[in-house]
């Protein structure tokens, strides 16, 4: 069996048997190798009420947009992008948290937490 040079990552050849353990092995590389990458994609709605978005680590910066139209970010027509910074500990809207961020009830602009508004985020190491 030949192993990609990066993660070694299983790369079968025809005659090779496909193992349990190698399989699995391959996943844990997989799931480190993404949990430990310096950013986090990812989506939440929005409630109007205070709530966490967990992203599994305290975020030093942030970008949030608001989906418009369209069934995921590609197709989607986004709205103004906010950004945030760890350092702007003070923000109304958005405070970096140990695990993620959290968010106010408060609708202001750019508002990031309309009830049943679907938004993007990234949230950088």
């Amino acid at each position: 069996m030949n192993y990609t040079e990066k993660y070694r990552l299983p790369q079968w050849e025809e005659e090779d048997r496909i193992l349990r353990t190698d399989f699995n092995q391959a996943m844990a590389r997989i799931e480190d190798a993404i949990y430990d990458a310096p950013y986090r994609v990812g989506q939440y709605y929005g409630t109007g009420r205070a709530q966490t978005v967990v992203v599994g680590f305290q975020p030093l910066m942030l970008f949030i947009t608001e989906v418009h139209d369209g069934k995921d970010f590609a197709d989607a027509a986004c709205g103004t992008f906010s950004m945030y910074g760890r350092s702007a500990a003070d923000d109304p809207q958005v405070t970096m948290i140990q695990n993620g961020f959290y968010m106010n009830s408060k609708h202001q602009y750019p508002s990031v937490n309309q009830k049943d508004k679907r938004y993007y985020y990234i949230a950088f190491r």
